[in-house]
């Protein structure tokens, strides 16, 4: 009797990049007529995000959007003021290997960020950021299933593996109109907004992933008396 052997193919994880680049962040900005002078700086901060990112041809492409953001005070007052600039990058990373469904995990942070007065109408701003980079993808695999002749006797065993592995995204808009309450002054000029998302729950429903969370929302903002409020 011939011996044969069957084999099954099935799909793995697989690893096809996993790195973190620099991109370096410089400014030289001149303040507009219409900001009074540099007395002091109280704070220079740079927020990274990702606005877009391709795979194709073996390689990662991606666009970063990088906002800083830059809070001083004036010479005629105690008011603050907040100077705010965008700057896009592109990058790109070659994959390590083939694979089939490649999904990225892209992670933005920021290293470093200072800000030097060059004089009252003029800031210089160097930094960088870092962004730590996972592409996941599948890989085709084949195991010994079954074997026919020669005498062999086998034992089978049951295992469980996914097949398939899915993978989605969705931008969800959100609009609220908020109200400062009694107890506060009334909003002058904006400041600083910020959203963080928090108790994220996630749960399988009917072949559905449904996903809860919060969305915290912080606004600072400049009264009338010309004080910050949170």
């Amino acid at each position: 009797m011939d011996f044969k052997l069957n084999s099954q193919a099935f799909s793995c994880s697989v690893s096809a990049l996993d790195c973190a680049v620099e991109q370096p962040v410089e400014m030289d900005y001149i303040l507009p007529d219409y900001f009074p002078d540099i007395f002091r700086v109280l704070k220079c901060d740079v927020i990274p995000k990702i606005s877009s990112h391709t795979i194709s041809s073996g390689k990662l492409a991606m666009d970063i959007c990088v906002t800083i953001r830059v809070l001083y005070v004036g010479n005629d007052s105690k008011r603050i003021n907040c100077v705010e600039q965008q700057l896009n990058f592109s990058k790109s990373c070659e994959l390590a290997c083939n694979c089939l469904n490649p999904v990225a995990y892209i992670t933005p942070v920021k290293d470093y960020m200072n800000c030097r007065v060059v004089n009252q109408r003029r800031l210089d701003v160097r930094g960088a950021v870092s962004i730590k980079v996972n592409v996941i993808g599948e890989r085709g695999e084949s195991f010994l299933a079954d074997a026919f002749g020669g005498g062999i006797q086998l034992k089978h065993e049951t295992i469980e593996y996914p097949v398939k592995r899915l993978c989605a995204s969705k931008r969800v808009t959100v609009i609220e109109e908020m109200s400062v309450g009694g107890s506060k002054p009334p909003v002058k000029q904006v400041i600083r907004n910020s959203c963080n998302i928090c108790n994220v729950e996630n749960r399988i429903i009917s072949g559905k992933l449904v996903v809860n969370g919060d969305a915290q929302i912080s606004l600072l903002y400049l009264s009338d008396n010309d004080n910050a409020t949170d």
